[in-house]
């Protein structure tokens, strides 16, 4: 039913009401099934195009889909910035986390006195 109802939507802002409709949802899901169902039932030389069907349908939506993001990507450019070896500075190496304002939850002097107590 999800996927009845997720391509429902996908046709378009016109049919969106469709995809609320339960009736509309369960009759589309259901013809679904008994498409499957009933080619399966003809026999492996009819049933076996359904499923074939079905796998480039799932190939060609991967192929698009990766068609877009590279081509959205050659225009834009990458989201992040990627940084394969990471920048080690003494401000990265902290150890005691930081708060929004920049100062941190647990002073200096805190963190020396812990570790005068511990040893």
């Amino acid at each position: 039913m999800l996927y009845a109802s997720v391509g429902i939507y996908g046709m378009g802002p016109s049919y969106a009401y469709l995809a609320d409709d339960r009736i509309c949802v369960l009759a589309v899901s259901l013809s679904a099934i008994w498409v499957a169902l009933g080619t399966n039932l003809v026999g492996l030389k009819t049933g076996k195009w359904t499923e074939n069907a079905g796998a480039v349908c799932g190939c060609l939506l991967f192929i698009a889909l990766g068609t877009a993001a590279l081509l959205v990507w050659l225009r834009n450019g990458s989201a992040t910035s990627l940084h394969f070896v990471p920048e080690v500075n003494w401000a990265t190496a902290s150890f005691w986390p930081r708060t929004k304002s920049g100062s941190r939850l647990l002073s200096d002097a805190d963190a020396q006195r812990a570790f005068k107590s511990s040893g």
